[in-house]
């Protein structure tokens, strides 16, 4: 199933739901308040292609999506062969602000955050390949049954146990229902995840466990995306894929290379969350697909290369090697200990055989004797 799929048929299913859990979708508008304030939509529904748009991002790399073939997502990032690219920075405003209303929800196919801005304060993107602003619409998450798969994209063939997709629209189209139906119309920012301690985005994963039944949702402490989420401004990875269903839509992804930090304990309650037929969804990543000959930038890359994809890949590589080495020693000598056991238990078989054989002999003389 492609996330396009996943999150469409999720969206549905989050309406149906919310009429089910909190009465009318209206009831997330605060009372006695006469701010003006945008919904953020629950999913991100087939945005149709328009190769006619006149707002195109990034005029600097059209190239991005000028390939005549439909170059579906997610690939497999092989850092070697992407280009180097220099740009202004991403800029974010309104990334600090806390929502009016924030909730999780148990899509059936992932877990959705979004919430409820003042219009004048939603989180919003610009700068890099970006010639207008793009705002916050969701946060929706990616993962596997087990560590060692989950995450859509992969680095240098090797997946990770979550992935967080941050979903946001150009705001040129006035309406995100608009944006939609444009080709530059959506823009998702991908962020990794490792097994480590210390994890920022525990604030709303604590509250997975009330989210194991389907279509379950729960209102949430009103939080800014800063507090789990720092803000993607360089080093990061661009293009453009389509994503299959009944109509395809691009998307522009803005790969982070900075990964973040899941729990054990984390990704257990993730992979407890059900599905529309009551059992655990299991994973809800889509398959690689080729990256043939379309146009990949690592945009703005830091100096500091410790915590980036690819450099801690090529340490998971070195530390399974290493332990591979220390496997292999360990089981040398193992093997050793284990011949010496036999050998020596060899000797004291035949030194038993040996002491029979001379008791029968001293026998044997003394009946000759007699």
């Amino acid at each position: 199933m492609s996330e396009s799929e996943d999150v469409e048929s999720g969206g549905d299913k989050i309406k149906e739901g919310s009429r089910r859990h909190e009465g009318n979708r209206n009831d997330d508008s605060p009372t006695g308040d006469n701010r003006d304030v945008s919904p953020n939509d629950d999913n991100l529904n087939d945005v149709s292609p328009n190769d006619d748009s006149p707002n195109r991002p990034g005029s600097r790399h059209r190239a991005l999506r000028d390939s005549k073939d439909f170059l579906e997502s997610p690939i497999d990032l092989c850092i070697n062969s992407i280009d180097q690219s220099e740009m202004i920075p991403l800029q974010w405003e309104n990334y600090q602000s806390n929502p009016l209303f924030l909730k999780m929800t148990n899509t059936t196919n992932t877990v959705v955050l979004n919430g409820l801005y003042p219009t004048r304060f939603v989180p919003t993107l610009n700068g890099g390949p970006l010639p207008s602003p793009y705002k916050f619409v969701q946060l929706h998450f990616h993962w596997g049954e087990r560590d060692d798969l989950g995450s859509e994209h992969q680095v240098e063939g090797e997946a990770f146990p979550l992935e967080a997709h941050v979903v946001l629209y150009k705001s040129d189209y006035g309406d995100y229902e608009i944006a939609k139906s444009m080709e530059d119309g959506i823009i998702i920012l991908v962020y990794m995840f490792q097994i480590q301690q210390n994890s920022r985005i525990l604030e709303f994963t604590k509250h997975l466990p009330k989210l194991k039944d389907p279509y379950s949702q729960i209102p949430l402490d009103t939080v800014s995306l800063e507090s789990f989420l720092p803000p993607l401004i360089a080093d990061y990875i661009l293009y453009f894929g389509y994503m299959a269903s009944s109509c395809k839509h691009g998307v522009f992804w803005l790969i982070s290379r900075t990964t973040l930090a899941v729990t054990e304990a984390e990704m257990e309650d993730f992979r407890k969350i059900s599905g529309s037929a009551g059992a655990s969804i299991g994973h809800n990543f889509r398959e690689i697909k080729p990256t043939l000959d379309r146009a990949i930038f690592m945009v703005n890359a830091e100096k500091d290369m410790k915590r980036v994809l690819h450099v801690l890949l090529q340490g998971k590589s070195q530390t399974a090697k290493s332990k591979g080495r220390r496997e292999s020693k360990r089981g040398s000598r193992r093997a050793s200990r284990k011949a010496s056991k036999r050998s020596s238990k060899v000797a004291k078989r035949s030194s038993k055989v040996a002491k029979r054989s001379s008791k029968v002999a001293k026998r044997s003389s003394k009946v000759a004797k007699k």
